[in-house]
């Protein structure tokens, strides 16, 4: 699409609705329609910053920002308990809970680094998460999953997005409430969710379509930890 505007601002809204964003003194909506308010000052700036550094053509692969805002209020708000359901499902069986029975040495190196996110969430939300070795199916406590559902109901549509695309990109919900928690930083949950991976290649090598296929997926999460950071409270 050509770029029909030339002036982008943030337009404060009456009473406390938010921010939007003005392309010539017109509102923007979202892909369905919906009024594009969110509720952090900052996150809207750096949503009309997009907008700015907009060439001729309006490129929307490069407005990431605008798209998880876009995400929250079209799909996120709607169905927010479908998506705090999901999480819990990603929760019962949680990439962290099931780790390898052999070689020694990947056991070794999932017990450094999983075992005190573990050893976190259940002393955070008093639970006891069970673990697994292959491929056996683990049966979580209910009391534990309730525990993990009723937290997630204490964020923000906008957190719930970040959060949402941060397990299911991750393959952990329990690395995406460490990074929400700021348990670790991002590089720390990036590299716990890899660790099989990146075990496999030091033994066997890289493959060319599948770094580039993790490089695209860390490009994106980092994104996701940027606009978390953007919403938190």
């Amino acid at each position: 699409m050509k770029r029909f505007y030339k002036e982008v601002a943030v337009e404060k809204m009456d009473g406390a609705r938010g921010y939007s964003i003005a392309l010539d003194d017109r509102l923007i909506k979202t892909p369905v329609k919906a009024d594009f308010i969110v509720p952090y000052e900052n996150l809207a700036e750096t949503a009309a910053e997009e907008w700015r550094e907009q060439g001729d053509e309006i490129v929307p692969a490069n407005m990431q920002i605008n798209q998880l805002i876009n995400t929250t209020i079209d799909r996120v708000g709607p169905r927010r308990q479908a998506i705090i359901d999901d999480m819990v499902s990603y929760s019962s069986s949680d990439l962290l809970c099931y780790w390898a029975d052999e070689p020694k040495e990947l056991i070794e190196r999932q017990a450094s680094v999983w075992r005190p996110y573990l050893d976190w969430i259940n002393a955070w939300l008093d639970i006891n998460l069970v673990t697994t070795s292959g491929i056996i199916p683990v049966v979580q406590d209910a009391l534990a999953l309730e525990a993990i559902g009723k937290q997630l109901t204490s964020y923000s549509d906008f957190q719930l997005t970040a959060l949402h695309m941060h397990t299911t990109g991750l393959g952990s919900c329990i690395l995406a409430l460490a990074y929400a928690e700021k348990f670790q930083d991002f590089d720390a949950v990036w590299n716990a969710s890899q660790l099989d991976q990146q075990f496999q290649e030091e033994k066997w090598g890289t493959d060319a379509e599948a770094e580039a296929k993790t490089s695209e997926l860390k490009r994106e999460m980092e994104y996701v930890a940027k606009f978390h950071k953007l919403v938190e409270l």
